[in-house]
Formats: C-alpha cells, structure tokens, sequence
C-alpha cells in the first residue's frame, strides 16, 4: 500500500480514485482503492473469506518474462507470487523497484481474452506497479510491433 499517513493521502484530492475488485467470474480475490490520475494503488486487501464453492487445486497463475528474470503471477488478482531472477539481476533490478502486481484488467480488456491462466506475456505488454504503489504502463511501441488491438 503506498498511502499511509494523512498528508500522503491530502495529495489524492479531487483526483480519479476509484475502488476496483480483482478477481474472475464472482470471486473476488483483491478490493484496492486506486488514483487513475496518478495509477496508484492507495490501498487494497486480499480477501479473507474462504469461499464455500469448490476451489481449483492449484492457483491459476501466469509468467511474465523480461531479460533481468521471470515473475509468476495470481492470475485472478495480479499478484506476484514468485520471482526467478538470476544474481546479476538484483544489481540491475534491485527488489524495491520490482513488480509487485500486474494490470490483468487492462490486458484482458486490451486484447478481449477474460483469463490469462497459463499465459506467457512479455513484461513490455502488460503495466505494473511497484511496492511505492506507482504505476509503470504497458509499452505502446511494443504492442505496435507485436500485434494490433481487435476493433
């Protein structure tokens, strides 16, 4: 969470914040309060109650890969749920500036798939945040290459 004193908090008024729920289908995995105008996740919270319908037995996770390492992603919530980076990386990418969870809205709405489980994606094709809560967005120019958004 990146707010959590009053005056962190000031500097969000009269900005686009929102509250969103992650998840798929009616399971809600994660409520998080966000700025849009400065993509920041002020606040958010996993759920903590156990649903009563039968859960899958493994976690639905993702990869996204870039060339410091691989992030193994919840693919309901967005969350980081492992990281394999090599020892030369934690030079390069030190863990504060790492992501911590990935815009799995703004991907599928991209490119109008609704589950990214088992999905290989490069970390240029999908936004993050970091644990200070900004936001790093996708890259245009490596979607331009890579293949055009439907419609």
């Amino acid at each position: 969470m990146s707010v959590s004193t009053f005056s962190e908090l000031m500097e969000h008024v009269g900005h686009d914040v929102q509250v969103v729920t992650y998840g798929m289908d009616d399971h809600v995995a994660n409520v998080a309060i966000e700025c849009h105008t400065c993509h920041v996740i002020l606040l958010d919270f996993d759920s903590d109650v156990e649903e009563e319908v039968a859960q899958p037995q493994e976690t639905r996770t993702f990869t996204v890969q870039s060339s410091h390492g691989i992030f193994v992603v919840e693919a309901l919530s967005g969350k980081v749920v492992e990281v394999q980076v090599g020892d030369e990386s934690s030079e390069v990418w030190p863990v504060e500036k790492r992501p911590i969870r990935f815009d799995v809205d703004e991907w599928e709405q991209f490119y109008k798939i609704s589950v990214l489980h088992e999905a290989d994606i490069d970390i240029l094709d999908i936004g993050y945040w970091v644990p200070d809560g900004r936001y790093e967005p996708p890259v245009g120019d490596f979607r331009a290459q890579n293949g055009e958004k439907d419609g």
